[in-house]
């Protein structure tokens, strides 16, 4: 993202993470979704939220191509 935004500054902080994030493996993901198992029920407010967040992401790749 650097080289395609130079005019743009980023700070990256690695201590910052998740650490039950490094639990989620691809197939662990792929098994979930394959058996649909471990559903999770969210708010309304939360996936409108999270379906904005997203799209921004998408609009914001769509300008760096």
């Amino acid at each position: 993202m650097i080289e395609k935004c130079p005019d743009k500054k980023f700070v990256f902080m690695p201590f910052m993470h998740y650490f039950s994030m490094k639990k989620i493996i691809l197939e662990n993901l792929y098994q979930c979704l394959e058996k649909e198992r471990y559903e999770i029920e969210l708010d309304e407010e939360v996936i409108k939220n999270a379906y904005k967040s997203l799209e921004n992401m998408h609009k914001f790749g769509e300008k760096v191509k």
